[in-house]
């Protein structure tokens, strides 16, 4: 209600506390994504929902959604095509943790993302069944052998495929992981913040 008098909420906890349990699981943050590299690429964004508007198609007469979220390092749009919306419809709500998975696109010279899945952290139906291990394209070969170790040595029931950022390269690897933060920190490390990984 704050959100909606005033604009903003005096009461309500930063962006980053609310999405740091789950920003793990995000393959990017907003400030990282850009026209140059970015564009047609896969991506998953951790953030809360900051605003809607609500649309109806010319050719179809259906409802889609344009939606701005915050993940405390930048904006961004989603465009919610009419068949996700129907489904998801429930979980667009004003300041609202989410898990966003698209495709990176440019409106209007902004960048947006073609929104292909939303999941609420906790949801029945997040069952995580992939890992997004996003990779630098200047990642050396030590790096990825490290990687490849850490992988081999935490096998589990989840798939994995590596993300090469700026190549549009996506790589889905022949043996799966046991995944959790603990892992996902690791990778962080071995890639020295050059990855993010995200779980679908």
């Amino acid at each position: 209600m704050e959100r909606q008098l005033l604009g903003f909420s005096l009461s309500a906890k930063p962006i980053n506390e609310i999405i740091s349990d789950f920003e793990h699981e995000a393959t990017h943050k907003i400030f990282e994504l850009s026209s140059d590299q970015n564009i047609g690429e896969d991506v998953r964004i951790a953030a809360v929902i900051t605003g809607i508007k609500v649309v109806i198609t010319r050719r179809s007469g259906q409802e889609m959604a344009f939606v701005k979220v915050d993940d405390g390092t930048g904006t961004l749009d989603l465009v919610v095509f009419p068949r996700l919306f129907k489904s998801i419809r429930s979980l667009i709500v004003d300041y609202k943790p989410v898990i966003i998975s698209g495709k990176v696109d440019a409106r209007d010279n902004r960048l947006s993302l073609l929104t292909e899945s939303i999941y609420t952290p906790g949801e029945k139906g997040f069952d995580g069944k992939e890992v997004l291990i996003q990779v630098s394209k200047n990642v050396s070969s030590e790096q990825l052998r490290d990687l490849k170790n850490l992988l081999l040595n935490n096998q589990g029931e989840k798939d994995i495929t590596l993300i090469f950022t700026g190549t549009g390269k996506n790589i889905k690897l022949p043996y799966k992981i046991s995944w959790n933060e603990s892992i996902a920190r690791q990778i962080s490390s071995i890639l020295e913040g050059n990855a993010a990984s995200g779980v679908e």
